[in-house]
């Protein structure tokens, strides 16, 4: 059972080339705490030889500066990887990359606790991370929206 629930390889980015391509690509959503990066075109899957992506694959940024503690940073890594699992299924075939860019505090959160135990503080965070997964299919229709009045 616990298997099925994990985050699958083919789901994640591996190699620095891949995060490098999804960051010169320059696509962003900005959230309350993450900068959710995406790429559309031209992701290709090492373990697929040549063939398009079949689903969305996920890397994280969790940089120690913004996150001193180790607790917390992989708690946030543990709620992006758990909403993106429950998320997949409808997100379509991109690179993404969630990179943690704004210090996690009370006034960013509208909590009054920043502590990793504090079931309110998760919930935020969850909350963002759901916005700006939910965001990325709006960024996706007005990308290809103007690819397309681009190419005619």
């Amino acid at each position: 059972m616990a298997k099925t629930l994990r985050l699958r390889p083919v789901n994640r980015l591996h190699q620095p080339s891949e995060f490098s391509a999804v960051f010169q690509y320059r696509r962003v959503i900005r959230g309350k705490l993450f900068d959710l990066h995406w790429r559309l075109d031209g992701a290709l899957n090492d373990a697929v030889a040549s063939d398009k992506l079949s689903s969305a694959r996920l890397g994280l940024v969790v940089p120690k500066r913004l996150a001193r503690r180790a607790v917390m940073r992989n708690l946030m890594k543990r709620i992006v990887r758990e909403n993106f699992r429950q998320q997949l299924a409808d997100l379509p075939a991109v690179d993404l990359v969630l990179k943690l860019s704004r210090k996690p505090n009370a006034q960013a959160l509208a909590c009054d606790c920043v502590r990793p135990s504090d079931p309110v503080f998760r919930q935020r965070i969850a909350e963002d991370i759901h916005l700006l997964l939910h965001g990325l299919s709006k960024a996706l229709e007005k990308h290809l929206a103007f690819k397309t009045n681009q190419a005619i």
